[in-house]
């Protein structure tokens, strides 16, 4: 009997480990060259959801002639995530007339809309606020402090069709829809890098 109990804990262990999601600073940097995975046509929701906005990742770079994409995913419980995000705005502020799309995908759920755009206003989640101080280069602009799309990923699908298991997990995108850059976690090695890795991919 103990064993059959035991088997039974063991069972739930691997499904809890199956299906969380996980959220630190650390992880390392996995790149790679040109090529190395073609991602799919994914369709997501635009924030907020209530307004039905609808997209595809191919759509929104054919429509922004996009040379490069860089896909984030974060979440409002992902205290990391919160704290990348102002970074990843300064990048998309410098570069979005470059031919440069940043989508900042939250997995958080569909009806935690109003959680999420309180998240997004920056002036009261204390991560972010922290960055921006760090930055000192804060600035609202037409009322928001994070200006990036912000797909909201409730049911996942776009985090598991690329195998996202751990935030924040950032992707950099070329034209050709190839993955050429791939990193988890945040700290500043890692966004200077990221730029590092779209100055390249810009210049070729």
């Amino acid at each position: 009997m103990p064993s059959k109990k035991l088997s039974v804990i063991f069972a739930v262990m691997i499904l809890v480990l199956t299906f969380s999601l996980g959220c630190g600073s650390g992880g390392g940097a996995n790149g790679g060259g040109t090529g190395e995975k073609k991602i799919p046509d994914l369709k997501y929701k635009l924030h907020p959801v209530s307004l039905g906005n609808e997209n595809s990742i191919y759509q929104v770079m054919q429509e922004n002639n996009a040379k490069a994409l860089i896909l984030d995913f974060w979440a409002v419980w992902c205290e990391p995530c919160k704290e990348e995000l102002p970074y990843l705005e300064l990048i998309h502020r410098e570069y979005k007339d470059k031919g440069v799309v940043i989508l900042a995908a939250t997995i958080d759920p569909f009806e935690d809309e109003s959680m999420i755009s309180e998240t997004l206003d920056g002036t009261n989640d204390s991560k972010i606020k922290k960055s921006w101080k760090k930055l000192g280069e804060f600035e609202l602009i037409d009322g928001r402090a994070i200006t990036m799309d912000i797909p909201v990923d409730g049911d996942r699908k776009i985090a598991n069709a690329l195998g996202v298991t751990s935030i924040p997990r950032t992707f950099l995108i070329d034209k050709e829809h190839n993955i050429v850059y791939q990193h988890t976690g945040f700290d500043e090695g890692k966004v200077e890098e990221l730029k590092k890795k779209l100055d390249e991919l810009l210049a070729r």
